[in-house]
């Protein structure tokens, strides 16, 4: 018997994209896109320092219903680059096996930008293929992405 609901997701408490709550999606991705290269040292052992990540390019996809467009207006968004912020949490529950204990993921994505935007379908449902870049934050930090990480007592 297989569940209804993906394991990941039958654990999001919530999902906010601009602001607006009542997003509905079956896939969240977040590809880090991070360049790691070696450091090239004569004087280490095997000729390798260490390596270090040289550039990164982040990429969200994710891949909401179609909303009313008084709602949110993805096209509107991608014509004008606008930026908001997506917003997702993610509770892990507590489990026996393995045993792990409980915590909260919450990922905050201050300014998003639209670069894709494609139509698709789930189960007769009309929806769209979001594909968005994090823009570095004007908070301190500078960071395109913050995840917090809360482990319940």
């Amino acid at each position: 018997h297989e569940d209804a609901i993906p394991g990941v997701f039958n654990a999001v408490s919530s999902i906010s994209w601009g602001g607006v709550s009542n997003v509905k999606l079956s896939s969240f991705e977040v590809d880090f896109g991070s360049q790691v290269v070696e450091r090239q040292n004569a004087a280490s052992q095997g000729g390798i320092e260490h390596f270090c990540v040289t550039d990164r390019d982040v990429t969200i996809t994710i891949d909401p219903e179609v909303p009313l467009t008084s709602s949110i207006n993805y096209h509107a968004q991608l014509c004008a680059g606008t930026e908001v912020a997506l917003l997702l949490t993610h509770n892990q529950p507590l489990t026996a096996s393995p045993s792990h204990g409980a915590a909260t993921f919450a990922f905050n994505f201050p300014k998003c930008q639209i670069e894709a935007l494609t139509t698709g379908d789930r189960n007769g449902i009309a929806t769209f293929g979001i594909t968005a870049k994090p823009n570095l934050s004007s908070a301190p930090g500078d960071d395109e992405m913050t995840l917090t990480i809360t482990k319940a007592s």
